[in-house]
């Protein structure tokens, strides 16, 4: 579910043990990009688990002025920190501890954050995009004054501790201030002026790409960046919510236990010997507690389940829309249900999602040979 962590120090900010000159341009990029989000994840999480313990405990008692209230403003404070904890750790990523705070600094100013503190009217983030684009743009300005600075060994610290951080903070806010944030800040602003312009459509519509992309690769690059975005436009008008990335999260892992359940049953096909049938029945339980990477040894023996995990989770954010049901805090299965609009269509919702998705692992599927060993 994580990328691989990273040690805080320069030496070792590589991805992968493989020399990265061996590896693409591609690899690289989505190294450092999942690195980047193995860090911002955590802030996600505890962010949520921080308003959910608040949320749930309002339902049975009231919180205002209780230290419950607390933990609900500061779980929402530590989510809208997500992108400057990305764009830091990715520039880091490249550069190493040089990188850090310019790192953050740009992250802060791609964000919510960057709006709040200087109340800055009509202004729309860049976003996660922005991040990106910063993280990488400190990255390599950082990597790239180390190694064209030169300096005598004694006043080495002057240049890492004054120089290079001079330039890189100068050089990134006219870069975030009059680049970035304008070119992405305004794809995001159109975005948002589409979907939400097309009222329930577009929340249909958005719903069933985000479910496409959290569903495609399982905790992959494209699941990452489909949840990013979904987590900078939670809330920014009613067409956006988390509901269908939180339902793609689970429903591919729960329809394989399912299709495991169903093997060679009511008269469906058998395609799982003894081993993925103990699989199976993992990933139905690693759904529940909301992993989607109980799936993946299945798409990686069969890639055609790719779009029929898709397909699943589309179906389960249609109904999820068509019910009325609305999720927005960033926690998946049994942690978000009870806070969901319409918990029983909420369930409905992934049941019907996790069936199109177990019915598509049987028929689509390689079947057993009769006198194969099970």
């Amino acid at each position: 579910m994580f990328a691989p962590s990273l040690a805080l120090s320069k030496g070792s900010t590589k991805i992968t043990d493989e020399p990265e000159e061996h590896r693409s341009a591609w690899q690289i990029f989505i190294g450092h990009i999942m690195a980047a989000i193995s860090y911002m994840l955590p802030v996600v999480v505890l962010g949520g688990l921080l308003m959910a313990v608040a949320k749930i405990t309002g339902q049975f008692i009231p919180i205002a002025g209780t230290p419950f209230e607390v933990l609900d403003k500061l779980g929402f404070m530590v989510i809208k920190f997500m992108y400057p904890v990305f764009a830091m750790y990715l520039a880091f990523s490249i550069a190493g501890k040089p990188a850090l705070i310019p790192g953050l600094i740009g992250g802060i100013m791609s964000d919510e954050v960057y709006k709040r503190f200087f109340n800055l009217e009509g202004f729309m983030p860049s976003g996660f995009f922005g991040a990106i684009a910063i993280g990488f743009f400190v990255g390599h300005l950082v990597q790239w004054l180390n190694d064209t600075i030169k300096v005598r060994q004694q006043i080495t610290t002057i240049k890492t501790m004054l120089i290079v951080p001079l330039c890189t903070g100068i050089t990134l806010v006219i870069v975030m201030q009059y680049l970035i944030n304008p070119i992405f800040g305004a794809l995001n602003q159109a975005m948002v002026a589409f979907f939400t312009s097309a009222g329930e459509s577009g929340r249909s519509f958005y719903s069933l790409m985000i479910a496409a992309g959290t569903a495609f690769d399982l905790g992959g690059p494209i699941n990452k960046a489909a949840g990013s975005v979904a987590l900078g436009l939670n809330g920014v008008s009613d067409t956006f919510d988390l509901t269908a990335r939180e339902l793609a999260i689970v429903i591919p892992s729960i329809g394989v236990g399912i299709a495991a359940l169903l093997n060679n049953r009511f008269g469906l096909p058998d395609v799982f010997n003894n081993e993925e049938k103990t699989i199976g029945s993992t990933s139905l339980l690693l759904g529940f507690i909301g992993i989607s990477e109980g799936a993946i040894p299945f798409i990686l023996k069969n890639p055609r389940l790719i779009p029929v995990f898709m397909v699943g989770a589309m179906s389960g954010a249609f109904i999820a829309t068509t019910l009325g049901v609305k999720q927005s805090l960033p926690l998946p299965a049994v942690w978000g249900w009870p806070l969901a609009t319409n918990v029983t269509g909420y369930l409905v919702s992934v049941f019907a999602g996790s069936l199109v998705c177990a019915l598509g692992v049987l028929f689509f599927s390689p079947k057993l040979a009769t006198n194969s060993g099970k």
